[in-house]
C-alpha cells in the first residue's frame, strides 16, 4: 500500500481590529471629526459593518471590505451641542473589536458686557468719556466687534480679541456739542448690551455764582461802607476836642 501526504496551510480567519484617532476638542455647535483605522489582521479577505457611535447617536454605519493584512480609515462627523459639554463617548466598532474614546466639547465663546461707566460730569463741548469691560465666559477664544451707542446711533467701533475667560476693559471718547440734556450711552457686543444714562451740563454755573464785591476786606464792606466810617470818625474825633 503506498500513503499519500501533503501539508495543508492553516489560515488565520479574518479579524478586524480597531484603533481610534484622538479627537481634537470642539466647542459645542461645531462638529467633532471622529476617525478610526480599521485592519483585517487576519488571513483572508472578509466585508464587515464598522458602526461609528457618539453618545447615544449613531452618527454612521458602513461596510468594509478588507484583504488579509490590509487597512483602511475611516470617518465621520458628529454635530455637538451644548448637552455634550464637557465630554462626549466615541465608539467605533466591528463584529470583532471595539475601540472608544472621551472627546472634550468645550464652553462655546460667549463676549458679554460686564460694566459701562461715563466720567461724569460732562460739559458741553467736552469728550464723553466711557469706560467698559468685556469678558468671554467661554472657553475658546474669539474676536468681536463692541460697538458704543449714544441715543441709538453708533459713534464708535472697537474690536477685542479675548481667550476664554478674559476680560478686557476698554476706554473711548465721543465728543459732545449741546448742552442741558440728557443721553443714553449703550454698549454692544454680538447679542449681549449694557446701558447708562448721562446729563450733559451746559458750562455756565462752572465757575459758580459771585455775590457782593471782589473786596477781600470781608463781605458787606464795600466802598461807600468805607467812606461812611471814616464821616464817623472825624465826628467822634471833632466832639472829643
Amino acid at each position: 500500500d503506498e500513503t499519500a501526504t501533503a501539508t495543508v496551510g492553516v489560515v488565520e480567519p479574518a479579524a478586524f481590529e480597531v484603533e481610534l484617532s484622538p479627537a481634537e476638542p470642539v466647542p459645542a455647535g461645531e462638529s467633532l471629526s471622529v476617525e478610526a483605522t480599521v485592519t483585517n489582521t487576519g488571513g483572508v479577505t472578509d466585508t464587515q459593518t464598522v458602526t461609528i457611535t457618539a453618545g447615544e447617536t449613531t452618527v454612521a454605519e458602513r461596510a468594509v471590505t478588507l484583504a488579509g493584512g490590509e487597512s483602511e480609515t475611516v470617518g465621520a462627523e458628529y454635530a455637538t451641542a451644548s448637552a455634550d459639554i464637557p465630554s462626549v463617548d466615541i465608539e467605533v466598532a466591528t463584529a470583532d473589536a471595539t475601540a472608544t474614546a472621551t472627546a472634550t466639547v468645550l464652553e462655546p465663546a460667549a463676549v458679554t458686557v460686564t460694566s459701562v461707566t461715563v466720567d461724569e460730569p460732562v460739559v458741553a463741548g467736552e469728550d464723553l468719556v466711557v469706560e467698559y469691560a468685556v469678558e468671554n465666559t467661554g472657553e475658546v477664544t474669539a474676536t468681536r466687534e463692541v460697538t458704543l451707542g449714544v441715543d441709538g446711533e453708533t459713534v464708535a467701533t472697537d474690536t477685542v480679541t479675548l481667550a476664554g475667560g478674559e476680560r478686557e476693559t476698554v476706554t473711548t471718547a465721543h465728543p459732545t456739542t449741546e448742552g442741558g440734556v440728557t443721553l443714553e450711552v449703550t454698549v454692544t457686543a454680538a447679542q449681549d448690551s449694557e446701558s447708562v444714562q448721562v446729563t450733559v451740563g451746559t458750562g455756565e454755573d462752572s465757575g459758580g455764582t459771585e455775590t457782593g464785591s471782589d473786596d477781600e476786606s470781608g463781605p458787606g464792606f464795600g466802598p461807600v461802607a468805607a467812606v461812611l466810617g471814616l464821616g464817623v470818625l472825624c465826628l467822634l474825633a471833632r466832639s472829643r476836642t
